[in-house]
């Protein structure tokens, strides 16, 4: 197997170079772009793999992302439609990280402990870095049990909270929806959600930027609420 030595030779590079760009370090932004390209061709040409447990040992980072994938505990292997929406979420978290040269960790409950109780402690244990979490029922409870620097992004929650936030605009997403829905000829649009008692929800402002999305586009609206 080839050494970091080994590849520093063969790009003409240092160690501590060749270090800096395979380790991801962040001094290897200040490594010019044709040197890293010279390093990583050598890598390539020699079979170099870096070693992520020394590298994590180093660097104090594991390059791994927790996910909370689920809040309930399920004992069989069909899941809920609710977790239909936390998958589509992790799917794309994970594209991203993988892109970045990070790994995701799906995080889910057991009879012992929660989802975020678990992601806390291995925090804490060094085995992620941070931390995502879609929002949900008494995130809030939850979140204000654990450490105020924890490094958590939380997805998509309603009100205002004491952690960074990303949130969705459902309101132009529904705009394009039913404008690609009317370039496709599409005369009746079906709106399928649940029945929204509380008209200042989230689910009772969707249904209405829907209807009135339909209506400005001359498409007719039929809700099926359950």
């Amino acid at each position: 197997m080839a050494t970091l030595r080994q590849v520093a030779q063969l790009a003409n590079v240092s160690p501590a170079t060749a270090s800096r760009v395979l380790g991801r370090s962040p001094n290897a932004l200040r490594v010019s772009e044709k040197t890293t390209q010279r390093v990583r061709d050598a890598a390539e040409q020699l079979g170099y793999r870096v070693n992520y447990h020394m590298q994590a040992v180093a660097t104090g980072r594991t390059l791994t992302t927790g996910f909370i994938t689920s809040t309930k505990v399920h004992h069989h292997l069909s899941f809920g439609a609710g977790d239909l929406y936390f998958e589509a979420l992790r799917r794309g978290v994970d594209y991203s990280l993988q892109e970045e040269g990070s790994t995701l960790l799906s995080v889910r409950p057991n009879p012992q402990f929660s989802a975020l109780a678990q992601a806390v402690h291995y925090i804490a244990e060094k085995r992620l870095d941070a931390l995502i979490v879609p929002s949900y029922d008494g995130i809030v409870d939850h979140l204000n049990q654990t450490p105020e620097d924890l490094p958590v992004v939380v997805v998509n929650h309603a009100e205002e909270i004491n952690r960074t936030q990303v949130s969705f605009n459902s309101e132009k997403a529904i705009q394009q929806i039913v404008q690609h829905l009317k370039a496709l000829e599409h005369r009746t649009v079906l709106w399928f959600g649940p029945i929204a008692t509380d008209k200042n929800s989230t689910p009772a402002q969707r249904q209405q930027c829907f209807v009135e999305s339909t209506r400005e586009a001359g498409l007719k609206s039929i809700l099926c609420l359950a």
